[in-house]
């Protein structure tokens, strides 16, 4: 059993703002900066405000004016594009049984909780493209955008979110490759069942998290630094090098999923 390390971004954040108006007290800070510890204050508001510690919701409560349904169409692959703000991000495959055994016009390509106004979505023969924008929702929102994928299909990702955690799980997913970054946040990945082409995390501040199923196989490379700790589950988990580990059968026939891991402030768990 792996140790999670606690959660340091409050801590820092405090730190932050202490030194702020340390520093301001002394009149070590120019004039224009006088302003900063406001806005570490508000930070920490909109942190806490959208953390454990306010009151959630329950797990199947969700706006209804907030879901949205695209059907699949004659669409055979997707790609998914989210430029996310301060919501957390929670994908999975999806459970809809529309989904698979349906008419292509009644079938489900993604359905979920977003926003008010629906997503872009472009057609451009078989392959459509959807594009979730944080600015299409409110700015001082705790909702979550949870998303439902069709397994069938042939997803691309580009996921690129500022402020939130991301939960992706990808088990029953089918990838033609991605990538994925946070700048602040924790990051959960569970890897593909099948990718053509390496999935690319990132994270600047806010540890990532990644869980292999038993039953696949995973190459994971991770271009970790001074900052960075790696916590590998020893018992699934072989080491192949610098930064490099196997999880699953080391045999290239198996086709395993590669992960490129690029973190910044914050440790690595394989779990």
């Amino acid at each position: 059993m792996l140790e999670r390390a606690r959660p340091f971004l409050f801590p820092l954040l405090i730190a932050l703002i202490s030194s702020a108006w340390l520093a301001q007290n002394f009149y070590l800070l120019p004039s224009t900066w006088r302003l900063l510890p406001f806005v570490f204050l508000s930070t920490g508001l909109v942190l806490l405000l959208g953390s454990d510690v306010s009151t959630p919701r329950p797990a199947h409560a969700a706006a209804p004016d907030r879901h949205f349904r695209i059907a699949k169409a004659d669409s055979i692959s997707a790609s998914l594009v989210i430029d996310n703000g301060m919501a957390d991000v929670r994908l999975a495959a999806s459970t809809d049984k529309r989904a698979s055994g349906a008419p292509d016009e009644s079938a489900t390509l993604i359905t979920g909780q977003y926003a008010r106004t629906p997503p872009a979505v472009h057609r451009h023969f078989q392959h459509t493209t959807i594009h979730l924008h944080h600015r299409q929702s409110a700015f001082f929102t705790q909702s979550d955008w949870r998303l439902q994928l069709a397994p069938e299909l042939f997803w691309q990702f580009e996921i690129r979110s500022w402020l939130g955690d991301l939960w992706l799980d990808c088990g029953e997913l089918i990838l033609e490759g991605g990538s994925c970054s946070s700048v602040m946040g924790t990051l959960h990945i569970t890897p593909p069942a099948r990718a053509s082409a390496p999935l690319t995390l990132r994270n600047a501040l806010g540890d990532i998290y990644i869980s292999v199923p038993p039953d696949r196989s995973c190459r994971i490379h991770i271009h970790h630094n001074r900052y960075t700790r790696i916590h590998a589950n020893e018992l699934r988990y072989v080491p192949r090098g610098q930064g490099s580990y196997a999880a699953g059968s080391l045999a290239e026939s198996a086709q395993p999923v590669h992960l490129e891991l690029h973190p910044g402030l914050g440790d690595v768990y394989l779990e």
